[in-house]
């Protein structure tokens, strides 16, 4: 289980890579993963993402701060600037955790989850999202996703987190030849390092599992409009007769 986050954003180009953590003893762990990810790699324009001659702005938690870190950003190559005590307004990131948090609050309340243990899924979807929507320091015409490697996003693979979906059940797991090639699902998001989605299984043995999955679709919703005849027939109506005639229909 997660209960810690650590988020890593790139002010350059406002690309945000948060890490679930269970002990606030990962915190090296996660730095050195983020720079093994990111150092050396192909960016915009295909020049080389590099770490050394940069800097990283933080506060003042004893754990960002501690030994180990600062030994990690050394490494690297990375001098470590700290804001002010009580001065949140000086570290830009505080501005990213606003603005997950109130889009965390809107995705719980669409989904209706009141007990919110699928938080971490989330944040890893809201910076799949962030990522790739425009923002005041990309501009109305470019993302994240744009400004760090050149190509522009596509959002045609995002759903909606939180709602039920029904998952393709492997083979493995299918009984018999004409059992149910689907389980009921709640759909909780991208993955973060396989090419699919996140869901977890609502019924059967396998109830409570996260799993990951390409296939899957909402399930139908049948509603009375949808059953209503195409061309419904218009009701008879008689011409108006003159005063004190009585008209009968044929």
């Amino acid at each position: 289980a997660a209960y810690y986050i650590l988020k890593l954003v790139d002010l350059g180009t406002s690309w945000v890579t948060p890490y679930l953590m269970a002990r606030k003893s990962e915190v090296p762990a996660c730095i050195r993963r983020y720079i093994v990810e990111n150092d050396g790699r192909p960016g915009r324009g295909g020049k080389l993402i590099t770490f050394r001659g940069g800097k990283v702005l933080t506060d003042n938690e004893k754990v960002i701060q501690s030994a180990e870190v600062r030994a990690v950003w050394q490494q690297a190559g990375v001098t470590v600037h700290t804001s002010c005590e009580y001065q949140p307004w000086q570290n830009p990131t505080e501005r990213y955790n606003r603005s997950m948090v109130e889009s965390l609050r809107a995705m719980f309340a669409r989904g209706g989850a009141g007990d919110y243990r699928h938080w971490g899924h989330l944040v890893i979807q809201w910076a799949h999202v962030w990522n790739r929507v425009s923002n005041t320091r990309t501009g109305p015409d470019s993302s994240p996703l744009q400004q760090k490697y050149g190509s522009r996003a596509s959002v045609a693979g995002l759903r909606v987190p939180l709602c039920t979906a029904f998952v393709n059940k492997p083979k493995p797991y299918r009984e018999h030849k004409l059992d149910t090639q689907r389980f009921n699902g709640v759909h909780l998001g991208n993955a973060r390092n396989q090419p699919g989605y996140m869901f977890e299984i609502l019924e059967g043995p396998r109830k409570g599992t996260i799993i990951t999955s390409t296939i899957w679709q909402n399930p139908p919703v049948l509603s009375v409009a949808a059953c209503a005849p195409r061309f419904a027939p218009r009701p008879h109506t008689l011409p108006a007769s003159p005063r004190g005639a009585t008209r009968h229909p044929r």
